[in-house]
Order: structure tokens, then C-alpha cells, then sequence
């Protein structure tokens, strides 16, 4: 399971120490400049297993295809991105595995860190959990590094919601019992992180004291806001309902079954929306399948499938790239279902105001494949992305990419959207430099 607690981070050598910072003290150093993407606090990486066709995203006039209908409303954030290739996966493909090394490389780009643990450390929230990782496979879902260490998403969503809402009632934001929760859990990781930094602090001198002090500091002044004013605002913090999913007691075999697997996405999307809204966390990963396509639903809780089509999506993805029209079909309208989904978090996100505009304003959300083509060659190259929130200065982009980057640039460009000095990502063998121009 990997729902990391923030004060964790201060227990780590430097790495941690840079976690537990604030981003203000962050700003300050030399080596940090000012996010491409300025006054984003938040990531959210959707990951889909297979293949994304381009006649599922791409229209024929440049914008959003029919799979992403349901992400219309959000298009003048969206970006849409082709043409990675995910180097560093294809570099260390099994002659006897194709699909095996693929998802362990997607967000790590073969470094020791994956990119929401980097953006966690780079914001430096003092949130109850540093990462919401989640999955829909038990097989091959071990996504997320951290330091090297390498960790697995959990799958079920009611031990999500007992960890993070256990003993509420649904209720409205301002009501006591949700106030005085939320107030409990964040004074806790507070006390806890600045009792860490109370031990470390004489092992550091120079610079890296400064830094933790200025965190000392920043955590000192929102414990004695809560208490001044018994909450912090937090807009729009209701605790979800519990999942209403049954047949969990065996995660590793249930999420197969077409009826609990959309169930589960749900109570996924659920609880990371309200972690979001609560403040529980700033970044959150969801694997909706993994490079293999596990669980390989056979879609039947989409609309508009028939039952009678029996393969499974790892199949659908190889007979679609052959031009089987109903295994495309399938494609169309599975995609169109997750961002569905997608959406509900979306639709959230931007009808709660924050600061100068909304959280979707203040949120980059991230969807990318595994594979750049469905062949039974198992192409990594012409990987897609889809990005939406933030407030990008030209609207909706396309952007093509014919020199086929590395998928490590595309996540480079990523964490320097979030002010993170950094040029390249992951292993540095596959990176030419991190995207620049994402946003331009």
C-alpha cells in the first residue's frame, strides 16, 4: 500500500529534508526558479495500460477526439501531446517478456525517483500524506519509487477511505466533526514533522540548516493558525461515502469481474477527489490497467458494447491495430468510459474557487498509455499524453512532436512546470533535456 505520510520524508538523509520544505523556502535557494506553470500545487497521473489510439484522442481537425468528449468542457486547459517514446523501457525490453520492465519505467524514466514523488518533495505541502497511490492490478503495478525503493499502489478503495475518513459521516465542510477531524490529522503530521526536525537539525550546518528552519518555521505558523482560529480553510472538504463495492475481499482476483472493476475506479476517483479537496494530500497517481492490460476487462460495463465480442482488452488492443472495426470500437468507447471518469474529478476540481481562480487553476492533471502503437512488436515509440488544469497562456495545443523526444523529457518538462531545477529526468542516458515548450 502506498499512502505515504508527509512526516516520513523528514526520517530520509537531504532527499527527505528537501521534502519536508516549503515551497516559499524553496524559491529562495538559487538553484530553484519560477514554475513554467505558475501557482501549480497540485499533481494528479492517470495511467491507462495498452494502447491509446490516435483516432480515440486526435480529431480531424487537430482537436480532442471522440474518446475525450467527456474532457470538453476543460479543453481551453488541455494539451494534448504525441510522439514520445519511452527509450529507457524499450532499452531494457525481455526478448521472452515484451511488456515486463514497461510500467516500472513509465513514471521513473529508470531513475531512482518517480515524478509525483519528485513533485511531492518539490512542493513540500505540510499535508497528512505526502502521495495517494492507487491501482486496478494487482499484477505489475509496483509504479512508484521512492529514493530507489520501489512501491505498490493500492488497490482497494475502502482501506483508502478507512485511512483517511474513518469514523465520519458524510457531512457539509464546516460542520464540527469534519472540521475537528481534518484540524487533528493535519496538527498531527505537524507536530510529528517538527519534532523530526528537531532531531536532525544539529547534524546539518550551512545551507541545509537554513532550509530546515525555514520549514521549521512555515510548519510552526500554520500549527498556531489552526489553533488561533480552530481550521484552516479548506474549500469545498466534504468526506466521500464509504465505497460502496462489494466482492473486495480478494482484490488480486474480484477487480476482473466487469462489475466490480468500474465500482473500484469510482471509489478511486472518490477518494482521490476528496484527499484533493481536503487537503490531504497534493499528488495522486491512479493506474487504471497495467502494460499488460491486466485485469483485462472484457468492457462490459460500457455502454454501448455487446457482450457478445469476447476478448479482453490486451486482445482488443493487438486486433484494433490490425483494423478489426469492432475491436476500435471497443477502444473508442473504453477510453470515452475513462474519461468519464477523469471528468468527475475534473468537474470538481474546477467548481471550487481558490485564490484568484480554481483548483482545476491550481492542478495539472496527466493521462498517459503504455504503448505507442497495439502491434505485437509492443511499440514504445509515439506514446500520447493528455494534459488538463493549470493555466496555460495559449489555451488548447496540440502539440506534434516528430523527433519522437523521450517520454524522461516529457516528465522533465513536468517538474520544471513545478519549479524543479532540474534539465533532465530519470536515467540521463535517455533524456536529450527536459520539453521546454509544453505550454508555448
Amino acid at each position: 500500500m502506498i499512502i505515504v505520510p508527509r512526516r516520513k520524508l523528514l526520517l530520509a538523509p537531504f532527499a527527505g529534508l528537501l521534502g519536508a520544505l516549503p515551497a516559499s523556502a524553496l524559491r529562495e535557494l538559487p538553484e530553484a526558479r519560477a514554475a513554467a506553470l505558475p501557482g501549480l500545487t497540485r499533481l494528479v497521473v492517470f495511467v491507462s495500460g495498452g494502447w491509446f489510439p490516435q483516432e480515440c484522442y486526435l480529431g480531424k481537425d487537430g482537436g480532442p477526439g471522440p474518446s475525450l468528449a467527456p474532457l470538453l468542457p476543460y479543453k481551453d486547459s488541455m494539451t494534448l501531446v504525441e510522439g514520445l517514446d519511452n527509450r529507457v523501457a524499450d532499452a531494457n525490453k525481455r526478448s521472452d517478456d515484451a511488456h515486463y520492465n514497461v510500467g516500472k519505467y513509465e513514471l521513473t524514466g529508470g531513475g531512482p525517483t518517480s515524478i509525483d514523488q519528485i513533485v511531492s518533495a518539490r512542493l513540500a505541502a505540510p499535508t497528512v500524506l505526502s502521495t495517494l497511490n492507487l491501482a486496478l492490478t494487482p499484477e505489475k503495478n509496483r509504479y512508484i519509487k521512492r529514493d530507489g525503493n520501489t512501491l505498490a499502489g493500492e488497490l482497494n478503495p475502502t482501506r483508502v477511505f478507512d485511512q483517511l475518513f474513518a469514523g465520519l459521516e458524510p457531512s457539509e465542510p464546516n460542520q464540527p466533526n469534519e472540521r475537528d477531524r481534518r484540524n487533528a490529522l493535519r496538527k498531527h503530521a505537524l507536530d510529528q514533522a517538527l519534532r523530526s526536525a528537531d532531531r536532525v537539525k544539529g547534524q546539518l550546518s550551512g545551507a541545509r540548516r537554513s532550509q530546515l528552519e525555514a520549514f521549521a518555521a512555515g510548519a510552526t505558523e500554520q500549527l498556531q493558525a489552526i489553533e488561533r482560529s480552530g481550521a484552516l480553510p479548506v474549500p469545498g472538504c466534504v468526506s466521500p461515502e464509504m465505497p460502496g463495492v462489494t466482492g473486495l475481499a480478494n482484490m488480486d482476483s474480484s477487480l476482473k469481474d466487469d462489475t466490480i472493476y468500474p465500482a473500484t475506479v469510482e471509489a478511486h476517483i472518490r477518494n482521490i477527489t476528496a484527499a484533493l479537496l481536503c487537503d490531504l494530500t497534493r499528488v495522486a497517481t491512479l493506474q487504471f490497467s497495467n502494460d499488460d492490460n491486466h485485469p483485462k476487462t472484457h468492457f462490459k460495463f460500457v455502454p454501448g458494447i455487446t457482450t457478445s465480442y469476447k476478448k479482453n482488452d490486451h486482445d482488443v488492443s493487438h486486433d484494433a491495430h490490425t483494423g478489426d472495426p469492432e475491436a476500435m470500437r471497443r477502444k473508442l468507447l473504453y477510453h470515452e468510459w475513462l474519461s468519464e471518469q477523469i471528468a468527475v474529478l475534473l468537474k470538481t476540481l474546477a467548481a471550487v474557487p481558490e485564490g484568484d481562480g480554481t483548483m482545476l487553476d491550481h492542478t495539472l492533471v496527466t493521462w498517459i498509455p503504455s504503448w505507442g502503437t497495439g502491434s505485437r512488436a509492443h511499440t514504445l515509440a509515439n506514446v500520447p499524453a493528455v494534459l488538463i488544469g493549470g493555466r496555460k497562456p495559449t489555451g488548447y495545443r496540440h502539440r506534434q512532436y516528430d523527433n519522437q523526444p523521450s517520454l524522461n523529457d516529457f516528465w522533465g518538462g513536468i517538474q520544471q512546470a513545478f519549479g524543479v531545477e532540474q534539465d533532465k529526468f530519470g536515467d540521463p542516458q535517455f533524456s536529450d533535456g527536459a520539453l521546454t515548450d509544453l505550454w508555448t
